[in-house]
C-alpha cells in the first residue's frame, strides 16, 4: 500500500491478509522477532517469562537498585540514584538546584541557549548554592556552535560533577570526561546506542516520547526494552568487567515509587551483571514547592490559565 492518507490506511487494517491490509501493530512489535530468536516457539516463550517472574519473586536484589546508597547513589555521590531533568526557566535557578541536592537527587541546570556571561553567572551562583553537593549541566549538543563552545568554556572552567547532552555524540561527551566531568548522552534509539557503545561511550540517558524536552519518537517501555537488549549484547561480547562501567538512566513518566520500581524490575538482568542504573525525573519537578523559586511562571512564561503553580 502506497497511500499513506489516513481514511486510507484506517480501510487497510486487518488480519485477515497479510499480503494485502495492514497488521496494526505497536512500537513493541521488535519484540516478537527477539522473542522468536531466544525462546522460538510460544511455548518456550511462556515458560521462560513464568521463569523470569519466579526468579523476581525469589530474588529481591533489584529492588535495591533504587534505594539510598545504591550502585547510581555511590556513582553519583549522591544519598540517592535520582536526577533532576535539566528544565529550560526551572532548572537553571541556583536555588532550585539547591534544594535538590540537599533532598540527595542530583539536580542538572539547564543551560539551553545561554550566552557565556549568562553560563558564568548560572554556574558560579549554583556551585556555591549546592556547597560542595554533586550537580550538573544539562547542554544542547546541536546548539548553535558559537553558543555550545562559550558555555562549554564556563563549564570547564567552573567544573560541575556532571553534565548531561541531548543531541550530542560520544566526542563531546568525551572531551568533558577529560575533564573530569562525568557526561551522561541521551540516546533516543537502539541504532546510535550501538554507535556509541562502539565509540567508548558509558553513560546514557534512555528517555521515552513521555519525556518533555528533547526527545525521540520512541514510547519508554519499547524504547527501554530495545536499549537493554542492544546492551545485553554488547556485553555479551565485552571484556568481563565492562558492565561495571556502563550507568544509565531511565526516564520518561518515572514520577513515584510504582514507576520507579517498574524500572528496577525491568532493569534487573543489566543489575545482575553490574552495570549501575538510576532514574531521571523532570516534569514532576513542576509540581513541587521548591521550583518557585524558579518557575517560569515567576518570569510570565507561563499562560495564567495554564500557570501549574495554581494547579490544585
Amino acid at each position: 500500500m502506497t497511500d499513506t492518507e489516513p481514511e486510507a490506511v484506517a480501510a487497510g487494517l486487518g488480519a485477515q491478509d497479510p499480503a494485502t491490509q495492514l497488521l496494526p501493530v505497536g512500537q513493541d512489535a521488535f519484540l516478537a522477532a527477539r522473542f522468536a530468536g531466544l525462546w522460538g516457539n510460544t511455548a518456550r516463550t511462556v515458560r521462560a517469562l513464568a521463569e523470569a517472574v519466579r526468579d523476581a519473586l525469589r530474588d529481591d536484589t533489584p529492588a535495591g537498585a533504587l534505594l539510598p546508597g545504591s550502585a547510581m547513589s555511590r556513582a553519583l555521590g549522591t544519598r540517592l540514584p535520582v536526577a533532576q531533568g535539566p528544565m529550560t526557566r526551572v532548572s537553571d535557578q541556583a536555588s532550585f538546584a539547591a534544594a535538590v541536592a540537599a533532598d540527595g537527587a542530583l539536580p542538572f541546570l539547564a543551560l539551553a541557549l545561554a550566552d557565556g556571561e549568562q553560563t558564568r553567572a548560572m554556574l558560579t551562583k549554583t556551585r556555591s548554592a549546592v556547597a560542595g553537593r554533586p550537580w550538573g549541566v544539562g547542554v544542547l549538543g546541536f546548539a548553535p556552535e558559537d553558543v555550545r563552545n562559550a558555555q562549554l568554556e564556563v563549564v570547564r572552567e567552573v567544573r560541575p560533577t556532571h553534565a548531561i547532552i541531548a543531541g550530542g555524540r560520544p566526542s563531546q561527551a568525551e572531551a568533558l570526561e577529560r575533564d573530569g566531568i562525568r557526561t551522561f548522552l541521551h540516546v533516543p534509539s537502539p541504532g546510535l546506542l550501538r554507535q556509541f557503545l562502539q565509540a567508548g561511550a558509558r553513560r546514557f540517558v534512555f528517555e521515552g516520547s513521555e519525556c518533555g524536552g528533547h526527545v525521540g519518537p520512541r514510547g519508554s517501555f519499547p524504547l527501554w526494552e530495545a536499549q537493554l537488549a542492544v546492551l545485553e549484547d554488547f556485553l555479551d561480547r565485552a571484556e568481563v568487567n565492562t558492565a561495571q562501567d556502563v550507568e544509565v538512566f531511565f526516564a520518561g513518566g518515572v514520577h513515584d515509587e510504582r514507576s520507579a520500581a517498574m524500572v528496577a524490575a525491568l532493569t534487573a538482568p543489566l543489575n545482575a551483571r553490574g552495570a549501575v542504573v538510576g532514574i531521571l525525573i523532570g516534569t514532576a519537578y513542576l509540581f513541587t514547592e521548591e521550583a518557585g523559586c524558579g518557575c517560569p511562571t515567576r518570569t510570565g512564561w507561563w499562560p495564567a490559565e495554564t500557570d501549574p503553580a495554581r494547579s490544585p
